[in-house]
């Protein structure tokens, strides 16, 4: 079970680092990216989380590390869904018909 979570962790992280790598500069790529990259960290802490002997040295930060990436990747790709909807109209009119359910 062990081989199939980290062959999971590492394609995660690969396909993170593969659509960042697509184009950094586009702002829906980069963070749909490192959400994606962010949520292997805590797949890779969720895979390490049993095997740490000491409990206040090791197993502190993973626990920290799984709590981060549960709750940043979906900050992460939410930029990335806002980003493709602010990037299509005006800033003032998306608000308005998005959000105030007016005609466009």
């Amino acid at each position: 079970m062990i081989t199939v979570q980290i062959i999971y962790f590492g394609l995660m992280f690969w396909f993170g680092l593969y659509i960042v790598s697509r184009d950094a500069r586009n702002v829906r790529l980069l963070l749909a990216g490192l959400g994606v990259i962010v949520c292997s960290f805590g797949v890779g802490a969720a895979v390490l989380m049993p095997y740490s002997l000491e409990p206040q040295r090791i197993a502190l930060p993973l626990s920290k590390i799984q709590d981060i990436s549960s709750y940043l990747p979906l900050v992460l790709w939410q930029g990335a869904v806002l980003s493709t909807v602010a990037g299509k109209e005006d800033k003032r009119n998306a608000f308005m018909c998005r959000f105030l359910y007016l005609p466009a």
